[in-house]
């Protein structure tokens, strides 16, 4: 469960000050007033809007750890109909073995049942076991979950191979990866 970096009105601070007050807001200050070059921010003027009792302000468009965003380990939610669900929608692409799925939903009792759902994004092979982010994990089930990533990574790997799938020559990485390096840069801001 991914959510967005927010603050929550009290009646009587501009949005800047409630930045400040609040903890994880305050840890990522300097993207949320525009002072990095890496995110546009809030502009001034929605800066500096009290917002009313009770109003929960976004503070950004994206919701990843770097802007200040929290993740959530929402496992508990998943019911035999959606891992059904999503068993189908993976069987139905050639060669997906291993990924992660980005989604919105109009409610969790509507997702429990695999419905009303939109995909926003499919990570495959190189995607991060983002529930490991949620505060509450403890380090040692983080390191549990990792290390059995990767086996599952290279099980699926030697699978692939035994069906005749070559590997990525070292040469052909370290291409795919500066080409990634120079890329960065030309990034807009993230907002």
């Amino acid at each position: 469960m991914r959510y967005f970096p927010y603050v929550v009105g009290d009646g009587a601070h501009s949005i800047r000050d409630l930045i400040d007050r609040q903890p994880r807001a305050h840890w990522k200050a300097s993207l949320h007033l525009s002072s990095s070059s890496a995110h546009r921010g809030l502009l001034p003027k929605q800066l500096e809007r009290i917002p009313a009792l009770g109003e929960v302000v976004r503070l950004a468009f994206i919701g990843s750890n770097r802007v200040g965003g929290l993740y959530r380990d929402g496992r508990a939610y998943i019911t035999p109909k959606l891992e059904r669900r999503f068993g189908a929608i993976s069987q139905s692409m050639p060669d997906f073995y291993f990924g992660r799925y980005d989604i919105r939903f109009a409610s969790i009792e509507r997702l429990q049942q695999g419905e009303d759902f939109s995909i926003i994004e499919i990570n495959g092979a190189g995607a991060e076991a983002i529930h490991v982010w949620d505060p509450n994990t403890r380090l040692i089930d983080v390191y549990k979950t990792l290390f059995s990533y990767q086996a599952k990574l290279f099980e699926t790997g030697d699978e692939n191979r035994r069906r005749g799938f070559q590997p990525a020559p070292l040469s052909e990485l370290i291409r795919l990866a500066r080409k990634q390096r120079a890329l960065i840069p030309r990034y807009p801001p993230s907002g």
